[in-house]
């Protein structure tokens, strides 16, 4: 999860999949632990970002532990990844 090579890796699977495609989209769904959401999403985005279309990061669980570490979270993928590129689910957020 957190070696770019693999991330280049699926990329190329990716493309491969993908020949011929006029439009791409890619979304990246991360339901894991939240230690690990910005290597994971950084590494997405440096690699894997799809040419001919949009690619979108989902990003599921607690999104953080408080407040700082939220704006923390949103900082490290903002540095990726544009805020429309990124959707946050929290289920401790009312």
């Amino acid at each position: 999860y957190d070696q770019a090579e693999d991330f280049a890796n699926l990329n190329k699977t990716m493309c491969a999949d993908e020949k011929g495609a006029k439009s791409v989209k890619r979304v990246f769904y991360l339901s894991i632990p939240p230690s690990i959401f910005v290597p994971v999403a950084q590494n997405a985005a440096r690699e894997c970002q799809s040419k001919t279309g949009d690619t979108r990061v989902i990003v599921e669980k607690p999104f953080g532990r408080d407040l700082t570490s939220s704006r923390e979270l949103t900082a490290a993928l903002a540095q990726e990844l544009s805020e429309e590129q990124t959707y946050r689910i929290d289920h401790y957020l009312g």
